[in-house]
């Protein structure tokens, strides 16, 4: 059974949309990430982060019912509107379609402003807002009442494997026809406890320095059968796997390797290996936006020209078969994508 990915949904430090994200893969717009200060021992430190702006989503929910909202929940609808308004999805497909969140922390921000409260006020003043929007499950529930959305719903959180989780059991879903269409992504905030904790715990990643991200990607999936449209790519398999016991090479294969393995993995996955922090920065769900440019890649052959040195021919390169992997420390993620166009289109 095919399952394409009809719509995407990308947000980060970038922008929000998939021409925002087009122009920074192919190298039309240099973004930089925000120097943010963390104190420690009553000194600054600097820390770079990409941030995520969500004044887009007022074009699909008005300021008014978003006033009470944190910013994860945000971040999360705005995702879900871009994919849904980029599948051409109808109020009846709606119906007919699940929910899937992905997110490693979940709304970290909001979370320590209610133990904060809690600390400060007890239990009987402690903000009850703060509350319902730090669970883990708030955001699916925004997505499914502002949208419409009557399908199952489910959150996932498995720190960086929290993505392919999601993206499982979306699969399953569709082949077990308990929905025509599923909505699934991964969405993560930054917060200064987070921050603090990445400055002063992990400044470097496998020798190399740190920046980190926040934002996320949202895709429709849906049977071949029912998309009106060609779509972006076909997903062909995921799997999480004892990278220990099952390397594998990808040498005529662009991977686009998330940043847990950044410059650790390379004799795992081949020659061919990119990695994008740089445009969107570390986060556990920043494999979601993996996805969502690897999608981009196969759609548009050359997208990928800058990374790569030229056409994908000339780095003898598949251009139907795009990898995305997110290493662990034991287990890890892997998302095989494929084009929907045949060789001779490609010729």
């Amino acid at each position: 059974m095919d399952i394409q990915v009809r719509g995407i949904g990308p947000l980060g430090g970038f922008g929000a949309g998939i021409t925002p994200l087009e122009k920074c893969i192919d190298g039309r717009c240099d973004i930089s990430p925000e120097m943010l200060t963390i104190e420690k021992n009553r000194q600054l430190m600097a820390l770079a982060c990409f941030k995520a702006d969500t004044s887009r989503l007022i074009e699909f929910i008005s300021p008014k019912k978003l006033r009470r909202i944190d910013h994860l929940s945000r971040m999360a609808l705005l995702g879900a509107g871009l994919a849904i308004a980029d599948a051409k999805l109808s109020p009846e497909e709606l119906e007919d379609t699940g929910i899937i969140l992905a997110t490693g922390y979940g709304a970290l921000d909001t979370g320590f402003s209610f133990l904060s409260s809690f600390l400060d006020k007890g239990d009987q003043l402690s903000k009850p807002t703060l509350f319902s929007n730090s669970v883990h499950n708030a955001a699916a529930a925004y997505i499914s009442i502002f949208f419409g959305i009557k399908g199952p719903s489910l959150s996932v959180s498995q720190f960086d494997l929290s993505f392919a989780s999601a993206l499982l059991t979306a699969m399953l879903w569709i082949k077990e026809g308990r929905v025509k269409s599923v909505l699934v992504g991964g969405v993560d905030e930054y917060c200064d406890v987070l921050g603090y904790a990445a400055k002063n715990l992990h400044t470097t990643r496998n020798n190399l320095p740190l920046t980190l991200g926040e934002g996320g990607c949202f895709f429709v999936l849906s049977k071949s059968a029912v998309c009106n449209e060609t779509g972006y790519a076909r997903l062909a398999q995921v799997d999480i796997f004892d990278q220990k016991r099952t390397p594998f090479l990808a040498k005529n294969r662009l991977v686009i390797l998330g940043s847990p393995g950044c410059g650790a993995c390379n004799d795992m996955v081949g020659p061919t290996c990119i990695c994008q922090d740089k445009l969107y920065g570390t986060f556990p769900s920043a494999a979601a936006l993996d996805m969502g440019t690897a999608c981009l890649g196969l759609k548009h052959k050359t997208l990928f020209n800058k990374i790569t040195q030229g056409s994908w021919e000339g780095k003898k390169i598949d251009p139907n078969t795009i990898l995305c992997v997110t290493p662990g420390d034991c287990l890890s993620g892997k998302i095989i994508l494929k084009s929907n166009r045949n060789e001779s289109q490609l010729s």
